[in-house]
């Protein structure tokens, strides 16, 4: 009897350890099952029947980490059917009440990108982080709000409101990884306004901070240094720039810049000293092709054509093959028709560069369509028509510009006449029409 008892107990305790373990394994099976199944419904944008998946875990699995964010993923999937209301309320609830720790801040985050970047309702963006920021004033995440802020007010053109938050976000958080972009936000606020001093002065800062992402921001204090016409204060201060960094790639980027101020304020005999100067140093080929051009436009422009044709050359002998070098033989051969009154020579160019590069270049049907004016000038209307039949064959998005050359000079050119201006429109508007 003892032993039987015993064997009831033990058959007893067996059976719950295997009931459990049954549950616990067809448990994680389930909601591993139901989790590939929502990834691949993602996978496949099917975001509805995503939805219902994720809900059928936060039903049948209520205490699993994949329940607990089951809200997150569907306003998300909401966000990717582009029904923003559903997933603003949403989102909205989880900055109030979030799952998990940090979660309100991605939801916040999503709140202010829904509808700044999506509906384009700016004003209720703006006052999105101003609620948060006074709802939550010493949550982690007030750095992200006074920083969608910042580019909220930039969005809406907010400029005067942009400038001060921008400030104060500086101020506040200058070691934060956001400070590069509100600096940028801020150039383009003192932009707006047309106050060029500002500018500059936020561009410097930006070199000074980020010497590695400094081209843009050269670029456009250049731009702000000619709209207030100093030039002798830009090389100054670019030269000052080069005498503090240790930066190679800056250094270069600021004796270009050098070089663009000089010649912008037409000393071009200090451009030449510059743009030499510089090619000297070590740099990569494509850094010495595009200062080359630099020297070669700066030579025709001094009326030096015979140094600027030479260069132009270089660059075709040394980067053959490249973008660089097919752009230089239609500079080259521009000079020879346009400066030089050589059109022989142009036309060798543009030969040589359409027999040097495949047909599928960019550039080609440019240099076609020179060649062919080049004929039509000179009144070799046969040689002319042939050109543009050849883009006519090679070059489809070409097609009904060349058809409309090709009209011209049937219809007018061929009979001593020139077209009127409405004439050329006709015929431009019936190619364009396809009659």
């Amino acid at each position: 009897m003892k032993n039987s008892r015993k064997y009831l107990l033990f058959y007893l305790g067996m059976s719950l350890i295997f009931i459990m373990t049954q549950k616990t394994c067809y448990g994680a099976t389930d909601i591993e099952s139901l989790r590939r199944e929502k990834n691949d419904l993602v996978n496949a944008d099917k975001y509805d029947k995503a939805i219902e998946v994720v809900q059928k875990i936060m039903h049948d699995f209520p205490n699993s980490d994949d329940a607990k964010v089951g809200k997150k993923d569907i306003a998300y999937f909401y966000y990717r059917k582009r029904e923003y209301d559903k997933a603003l309320s949403l989102y909205r609830e989880l900055t109030q009440n979030p799952p998990l720790g940090g979660a309100h801040i991605d939801a916040f985050r999503w709140v202010v990108v829904i509808l700044r970047d999506n509906l384009h309702r700016y004003q209720d963006a703006i006052d999105e982080c101003k609620s948060f920021v006074k709802n939550y004033p010493d949550d982690r995440g007030i750095q992200e709000a006074y920083y969608l802020l910042c580019s909220s007010y930039e969005y809406a053109r907010q400029y005067d409101n942009a400038i001060p938050a921008c400030q104060n976000f500086i101020k506040n958080y200058p070691e934060s990884p956001q400070v590069k972009d509100v600096l940028n936000e801020l150039v383009r606020a003192y932009e707006f306004r047309e106050d060029y001093e500002k500018v500059i002065a936020t561009n410097l800062l930006i070199i000074e901070k980020y010497p590695t992402e400094a081209r843009w921001a050269l670029i456009n204090t250049q731009d702000a240094f000619d709209k207030l016409k100093q030039y002798d204060k830009a090389i100054e201060t670019y030269q000052g720039l080069i005498r503090k960094t240790e930066d190679v790639s800056l250094k270069h980027l600021l004796k270009n810049q050098i070089a663009i101020a000089y010649r912008r304020a037409d000393k071009l005999d200090e451009v030449i000293r510059w743009w030499n100067d510089y090619l000297s140093e070590p740099m990569s080929q494509r850094e010495w092709a595009m200062a080359m051009r630099q020297l070669a436009d700066t030579y025709i422009k001094d009326k030096n054509y015979s140094k600027g044709t030479q260069s132009f050359k270089e660059i075709i002998n040394k980067c053959p093959g490249t973008e660089d070098a097919a752009v230089a033989y239609l500079k080259l051969a521009d000079t020879y028709s346009s400066r030089l009154h050589d059109d022989q020579s142009a036309l060798d160019a543009y030969d040589n560069m359409i027999r040097s590069f495949p047909e599928n270049c960019f550039l080609i049907p440019e240099a076609m369509f020179n060649k062919a004016r080049i004929y039509t000038v000179q009144k070799n209307f046969d040689k002319a028509i042939v050109t543009y039949q050849e883009i006519v064959k090679n070059y489809p998005d070409y097609a009904k510009a060349a058809k409309v050359s090709i009209r011209i000079i049937n219809e007018y050119l061929k009979n001593n006449k020139t077209p009127s201006n409405e004439e050329r429109k006709k015929i431009y508007e019936e190619e364009m029409a396809g009659k």
